[in-house]
């Protein structure tokens, strides 16, 4: 498992591993570059941070990650001992700078699980700073992803899945399990589940919820039998539900804890929570896909049942971009090959890979706001494709004044300003860029835009 940080100037990676269940987890952290000298702690939080997908002209990687990761109960801040130096079950599991010290003085953590319910996997690491007034603040973020255990510069391919829901509550439910095996655990990640029909203003709890074994029909509106289409609890392995209901694969209530409501958007971090739970698969004979996760409320109308609202559990497939037809403006251009980019779901980092031949005196390539108009006779000028993408609203001047600046300090679609300038390349096969803030999920999706070379000398674009 890894986290990458790139961000506010520092870049480095957090790199844990862990054999069995059995066995400690060894953690490195390794950070090549530090733009401010205040650098704090780094712990684990509970839940990773919302994606930057909704368009927001600030860029704040750190939204919604909730408190320090501490299933056990443990001292957090002022109230855990002195980092470094104490038994590690003395700190709270994501304590991680408390357990091996601030400088990784230890390079083994006995209570840090990579496997099981306690698992770290998906959640933020957060780096903190010294705020002015001397205490310890949450920085930078950067999401737990699973790596290939032989090959680590590779990610684990994951399977994803889905709950939507839109009536009578807004929100989703998100399904991670490696791809091989297929015996791997499941990470459920409830996005956050607010009241849309103005029901309850107030956020409530105690709300079971279960995988049943049809997709729902029509009746997920209805007034009276809601969701009774969804049919039964999805019991695979015929357990009985009455002597033992922890194995019933989809009751996901007594397996976990019941979910959570909120009766606001202001008040989505109420429900927004994190498990990891074995057994139950996404693909195989047994897999969940198309079955229906229900959500029940057991103090609502007697004539609507029990169910308050259901939806089916779809797959959701990793996105591609590819940028490969190449336009001069106005003259011939040698340019072809591909540029490609990879994101798994909006929690993840992008990955580019590079393969252009024909390059001249290539200096700048950039996203810009708008596709290209083929029709045009000039169709790469500033005029019509409205400069480099920059929802975030980055300054390019400010980063500029910096060496080596992180992608959060440089507008999104700056490429050449990430990764380098291709001057002197007359060809490029490059492979492990990564990008954290270039979504190809959302509202800030680079799809539908443009990628544009230009060139060094004489400022002429493709």
């Amino acid at each position: 498992v890894k986290a990458l940080v790139m961000s506010h100037g520092v870049t480095g990676y957090l790199s844990l591993e862990q054999e069995s269940i059995l066995t400690p987890t060894r953690a490195v952290l390794n950070i090549t570059r530090v733009m401010d000298p205040v650098l704090g702690g780094f712990r684990i939080h509970t839940l990773p941070a919302l994606p930057p997908i909704d368009g927001s002209p600030v860029l704040d990687q750190c939204r919604q990650i909730s408190n320090v990761y501490n299933p056990t109960d443990k001292g957090i801040a002022a109230n855990a001992p002195v980092p470094g130096v104490d038994s590690q079950d003395r700190y709270a599991v994501g304590d991680v700078s408390g357990k091996i010290g601030y400088a990784g003085e230890r390079e083994w953590d006995v209570f840090l699980p990579l496997i099981g319910k306690h698992s770290v996997v998906h959640r933020s690491l957060v780096i903190y700073r010294n705020g002015e007034s001397g205490v310890e603040e949450p920085w930078i973020c950067s999401t737990l992803t699973r790596y290939l255990w032989d090959h680590p510069e590779y990610k684990m391919p994951i399977i994803t899945a889905e709950a939507f829901y839109r009536y009578p509550l807004v929100g989703r439910i998100i399904f991670h399990q490696p791809a091989k095996p297929y015996f791997g655990e499941t990470t459920i990640l409830v996005e956050g589940l607010v009241y849309s029909d103005g029901t309850s203003l107030n956020t409530t709890h105690e709300h079971r919820w279960g995988i049943h074994i049809n997709p729902p029909g029509k009746d997920y509106f209805n007034w009276t039998a809601r969701c009774v289409s969804a049919g039964a609890v999805f019991n695979p392995y015929k357990v009985n539900e009455t002597v033992n209901a922890e194995s019933v694969v989809g009751d996901l209530s007594t397996r976990l804890i019941h979910l959570v409501i909120s009766g606001s958007k202001r008040a989505i971090h109420e429900s927004r929570t994190l498990f990891t739970l074995d057994n139950l698969p996404l693909t195989g004979l047994n897999s969940i896909l198309g079955k229906s996760l229900v959500i029940f409320d057991d103090h609502g109308p007697k004539a609507r049942g029990d169910r308050l609202a259901c939806s089916k559990i779809t797959s959701i497939f990793r996105r591609k971009a590819v940028a490969r037809n190449w336009f001069g403006n106005g003259f011939p251009t040698s340019v072809s090959g591909k540029i490609e980019f990879y994101q798994q779901t909006e929690y993840g980092i992008t990955d580019i890979e590079m393969n252009i031949e024909g390059l001249e005196d290539i200096g700048d390539y950039q996203i810009t706001k708008t596709p290209v108009l083929e029709i045009l006779e000039f169709p790469c000028e500033e005029t019509t494709l409205y400069g480099v993408y920059n929802p975030h609203s980055a300054n390019p001047q400010l980063a500029a004044r910096h060496q080596g600046a992180t992608p959060d300090q440089l507008p999104v679609g700056d490429l050449s300003g990430k990764f380098g300038q291709l001057l002197g390349y007359s060809s490029v096969q490059k492979v492990g860029h990564n990008d954290s803030n270039l979504m190809i999920f959302g509202q800030t999706s680079i799809i539908g835009r443009s990628l544009i070379f230009v060139s060094h000398t004489t400022g002429r674009r493709w």
